[in-house]
């Protein structure tokens, strides 16, 4: 059965030109799965899920670049954390828990976002993301902002795990489930 995110409004040949200009494996893999209305796991997700740990942490940043730097030490462009979001899966088959963070004064959001962050998150589990990078450059730029929260920072920025792209395409909006595939 087709999930009903995987519905494309795109017609047959469009799709069929769209998949020629995938050049990469992993645009190729996710244009495939939404032609086939099916999920595509890559050969190693099954080892990766074993390796994590609950609690699982689904962590996410957002940012804005504004040209015109808002606070000292920044320069034009550089990424300003302003929101970030948790989601808490303490254990297999647990209700997930939702934490959450919005700067909402003109204030620098930095310390407040770290340490709101740093006050969620435990001592053992995953950290999991999407966007490994994204995220991993924000906290080192946080540790380089604010060098009394560095050390606190530097243990999470060394245990954030990519979920996606790189051993999972899916096109469905949230995780409802992590166990490895049989």
């Amino acid at each position: 059965m087709r999930s009903p995110f995987l519905t494309c409004r795109y017609s047959p040949s469009t799709m069929r030109a769209a998949s020629r200009v995938c050049k990469s494996e992993r645009l190729r893999n996710a244009c495939a799965s939404v032609q086939t209305g099916s999920l595509w796991y890559s050969d190693e997700l099954g080892e990766k899920l074993k390796e994590v740990r609950y609690p699982l942490y689904f962590m996410d940043f957002e940012t804005i670049a504004p040209a015109i730097p808002r606070y000292a030490g920044m320069r034009p462009y550089d990424q300003l954390p302003f929101q970030w979001s948790v989601h808490i899966r303490r254990k297999p088959g647990s209700d997930v828990e939702q934490r959450d963070f919005l700067a909402e004064t003109r204030a620098d959001p930095r310390p407040e976002f770290i340490d709101s962050l740093l006050s969620i998150l435990g001592d053992t589990g995953t950290i999991i993301v999407y966007n490994q990078p994204f995220e991993s450059q924000r906290l080192t730029e946080i540790a380089q902002w604010i060098p009394k929260r560095a050390s606190r920072v530097g243990i999470y920025h060394a245990s954030v795990e990519a979920a996606a792209p790189r051993h999972q395409v899916s096109v469905t909006p949230k995780v409802t489930e992590l166990r490895p595939l049989t």
